[in-house]
């Protein structure tokens, strides 16, 4: 299991780095439309989406940052093999992919958490 675990931290990981290159860009977007659309009033549904877009992106980023201090915290701990296969059990899952995550509050989590030894 350590492996896998291995192999786990690394995808978060790069997730991570994902969200964060996400929010940084988006935020820069939504700045740079912002300078713009403030001399045009049709502009204003480019403004809108593009702030729309970075508060998606910084929730998004928040997400991650959260998944990633649950799997440091809890460690190997949240890994269950259920019939052959490896699965995650966290709170507040991603998606992730290459890997089956599941939340500890949908059905598939409680069956697992039944399961634990």
């Amino acid at each position: 299991m350590n492996d896998y675990f291995s192999k786990f931290s690394k995808a978060v990981e790069t997730e991570v780095k994902k969200a964060e290159k996400g929010y940084k860009h988006a935020g820069e977007s939504a700045q740079e439309i912002a300078k713009t659309a403030a001399n045009s009033m049709s502009q204003a549904g480019d403004r809108f989406h593009s702030q729309g877009s970075a508060d998606l992106a910084k929730e998004r980023y928040d997400a991650v940052l959260a998944f990633k201090n649950e799997v440091e915290q809890k460690g190997e701990s949240i890994f269950i093999n259920f019939e052959g296969n490896d699965i995650v059990l966290v709170d507040n899952p991603i998606i992730i992919p290459g890997f089956t995550i599941a939340s500890t509050k949908s059905p598939l989590g409680q069956k697992l958490i039944d399961k634990k030894p």
